[in-house]
């Protein structure tokens, strides 16, 4: 998820993902973007959420099946971009 890690250490880029590792990182990316999307999920009405939800595990089954750090960076962009559609959706009122 963090591919850029050690050329970061190289160019002396020492930011919170640098500090806390690979691992804290992509977990704690994984939980802020899961807390995030639940609590959009909640204001949404059924329809919406439920095609949310299925968009997004499809994403996962694809990157469980491949096992790949570029894959599951586009994941990771991928419930990002859906959690923005829904925070706009609910600001809205759509």
């Amino acid at each position: 998820m963090l591919p850029d890690l050690a050329d970061d250490a190289a160019t002396g880029v020492r930011g919170l993902p640098h500090r806390i590792g690979r691992r804290p990182s992509t977990v704690g990316t994984v939980v802020l973007l899961a807390t995030a999307a639940g609590l959009l999920l909640a204001r949404l009405d059924f329809r919406w959420a439920m095609l949310t939800v299925s968009v997004t595990l499809l994403g996962a089954a694809a990157v469980a099946v491949s096992r790949s750090r570029s894959r599951f960076f586009l994941l990771v962009q991928l419930v990002a971009l859906i959690n923005v559609m829904m925070l706009l959706s609910v600001a809205f009122g759509a």
